[in-house]
């Protein structure tokens, strides 16, 4: 089974297969896999063309341009390992019955050598090719979410038992892969939408991006969901902080209240007039401790009674 390769090149007849020349009259289509300097050595883009090229290097994820004789696509997509930093790099110049791919960085290269066609008995055309190729840049993708929403229920757990760490480091991480996987799913589906809509008349059938275009819908709808879950986990852990802070003033104000009438009698009996009998009297300094001690035992009965704490 042929599998793209940098500087190689292809063509359609029902099948895929690799050959040596570009592009090839026999073939229903003839497909392109370059470098970028090969690309420019061999003159396959115009100068607009280039123009869009490099531009296209300061995207974020897909950008895509609908010409009257040629369509042209950029493509950033995240790689799995390192969501936010890394990234596959490549550029499609689709004309009728031509396929250029310029591949801009190895994990590129390495994302192209992965992809296998599904035949199924059926005849392979372009825009099947198209819908397949640009498919297996997600295909781990549900998986992936998967790993995600078991993250978010495993801190879920960890913050009802008491035991999470940095969780606002930790949920923070979350949110922002699921944002730019979020930004990363609409603007495929836009780009599938766009496909399936074109005026040029390079695909026969466009049933295969409406395909494709549904299962970026449900990736999109699935991070969506994750996304308002993951917001969901962060406001019951504040909740839980806020539930911890004020068990801790509600016990603080306790003691404050119990201490607070012994605090009176110390202020009273500390001001040492002449005339207060207890000074003088043997009793006078026990009766004050007996006193105290009642007032205490009798505000943590009352508290308890109340079920302050």
């Amino acid at each position: 089974m042929a599998v793209f390769r940098p500087n190689h090149y292809y063509c359609i007849k029902d099948k895929i297969y690799e050959t040596e020349r570009f592009p090839s009259s026999e073939a229903a289509v003839s497909i392109a896999v370059l470098d970028e300097p090969e690309a420019v050595r061999l003159k396959v883009m115009t100068g607009e063309q280039q123009k869009l090229l490099e531009a296209g290097k300061a995207i974020r994820f897909i950008k895509y341009a609908d010409y009257e004789d040629y369509l042209f696509c950029t493509f950033h997509i995240p790689l799995q390992k390192n969501i936010r930093k890394e990234y596959a790099e490549l550029t499609m110049l689709i004309r009728e019955k031509l396929l250029v791919i310029v591949v801009q960085n190895e994990a590129a290269a390495f994302l192209l050598s992965a992809f296998t066609p599904r035949y199924g008995g059926r005849v392979l055309n372009l825009e099947r090719l198209l819908a397949e190729l640009l498919e297996s840049f997600v295909q781990n993708d549900l998986e992936y979410l998967g790993e995600l929403e078991d993250r978010i229920t495993q801190l879920e757990e960890r913050a009802m038992d008491g035991e999470v760490t940095n969780f606002n480091h930790q949920m923070v991480h979350i949110r922002k892969e699921l944002l730019y996987l979020h930004n990363y799913y609409a603007q495929f589906q836009d780009l599938a939408d766009c496909f399936q809509d074109s005026e040029n008349d390079f695909f026969v059938e466009n049933r295969y991006f409406r395909y494709l275009s549904d299962k970026m819908s449900r990736l999109y709808g699935e991070c969506q969901m994750l996304r308002e879950y993951s917001m969901q986990v962060r406001e019951f852990y504040q909740a839980q902080v806020d539930v911890k802070q004020n068990t801790i003033m509600k016990f603080l104000t306790g003691v404050t209240t119990i201490f607070l009438p012994l605090t009176l009698i110390t202020g009273w009996y500390g001001m040492n007039f002449a005339g207060m009998p207890e000074l003088n009297w043997k009793f006078g300094y026990p009766l004050v401790i007996l006193v105290s001690v009642l007032i205490i035992l009798l505000c943590i009965y009352i508290f308890r009674k109340k079920k302050f704490f």
